[in-house]
């Protein structure tokens, strides 16, 4: 049965160690960091070469409330606003793992795009590849239910869309 100054004692040591560790965490640069707010411009023109990714992005960006123009061609006249052009957009699908009679079990789904954010003051460059972006998952399509592995290949391919704005949105934020 402990005594009430060894309780004392105990407390004020956990306390003593707790104050130290503080001291040093922030000593050493270590801060608690809140969330912080991702910044986008009031309106932007987009230009996608995909149409699903172009819906994805585009519905981002009106929960952002970012005024959206599409335009369909890129464009080489002035820019009035800033512009995000996601372009050369690409689906692969490749082969990962076979079973002992050849046939493919496990594919890897990737999905490219090169995003290029350019606005009045960086228009003067030359439309370039842009920055590639990629989202890819591997999908298991063993199994003889033919309708079932199609359910599953177009929700991934749903689901890479999806992560592909999110990229694409996470970028346009450090542009800011």
């Amino acid at each position: 049965m402990k005594t009430i100054a060894s309780q004392f004692i105990s407390k004020l040591t956990f306390k003593l160690a707790l104050v130290c560790i503080s001291v040093l965490l922030g000593s050493c640069g270590f801060h608690l960091q809140g969330q912080s707010q991702a910044a986008y411009p009031a309106t932007l023109s987009l230009y996608s070469n995909d149409t699903q990714l172009s819906a994805q992005v585009a519905a981002l960006l009106a929960q952002q409330q970012v005024e959206i123009e599409s335009v369909e061609a890129l464009n080489t006249q002035p820019l009035l606003r800033p512009q995000l052009s996601l372009t050369q957009t690409l689906q692969n699908r490749a082969e990962l793992i076979l079973d002992q009679n050849g046939d493919v079990t496990v594919w890897r789904y990737t999905l490219t795009t090169h995003y290029l954010y350019q606005t009045a003051d960086n228009a003067d460059q030359a439309y370039i590849s842009g920055l590639p972006l990629s989202v890819s998952t591997d999908v298991d399509l063993s199994g003889g239910q033919a309708t079932v592995n199609q359910r599953i290949e177009a929700d991934s391919w749903d689901l890479l869309y999806r992560q592909l704005a999110s990229r694409v949105m996470r970028q346009l934020s450090r542009q800011q």
